[in-house]
């Protein structure tokens, strides 16, 4: 693709673990997510922003959920030849909400691949890991970190410049 630009929503389902520094035990977390992806292809490598929101739930409880919230700037690369992507994402805005109103942020980084079977359509899957090092603007002693495994289903729509 030689200047385009993309415009991808998407949407999936996300495995992972809550673990807090510290502490022995960590918890897993499942749940929906989904996003936007906005990003500028120019010959095979592209860049742009990504926005990603989560609902999350700890395995056996119902009563605890967390909603995180990224928005990231996305680099990576799209093969020629093979309908592959591969690419990086950092999340300088990350954080996570307790259902009970505690909010923790910090930052992650994401990496995904993407193959793209059929015109305008992308099954992706990312590697996600974020560290919370504040609580509602507060400095904690233990920082909580979330890694998952996020798979997703995204609909490309692009225009060539």
């Amino acid at each position: 693709m030689a200047n385009t630009v993309i415009f991808e929503p998407y949407i999936g389902y996300q495995l992972g673990k809550l673990s807090i520094d510290n502490v022995e035990d960590s918890d897993s977390l499942s749940g929906l997510g989904g996003g936007l992806r906005l990003v500028y292809f120019s010959y095979g490598f592209f860049g742009g922003l990504d926005f990603h929101r989560s609902n999350l739930n700890l395995s056996g409880d119902s009563d605890d959920s967390y909603r995180q919230n990224q928005i990231g700037l996305i680099g990576g690369f799209s093969f020629p030849i093979m309908p592959v992507r591969l690419w990086m994402t950092y999340n300088p805005s990350d954080s996570i909400e307790l259902n009970g109103g505690d909010k923790f942020t910090g930052n992650g980084i994401k990496l995904g691949l993407g193959i793209d079977p059929l015109p305008l359509v992308s099954f992706n899957i990312e590697y996600k890991n974020s560290s919370y090092d504040e609580r509602e603007d507060l400095p904690i002693n233990n920082k909580r970190k979330v890694s998952a495994i996020f798979f997703n289903i995204g609909l490309l729509f692009g225009t060539n410049l």
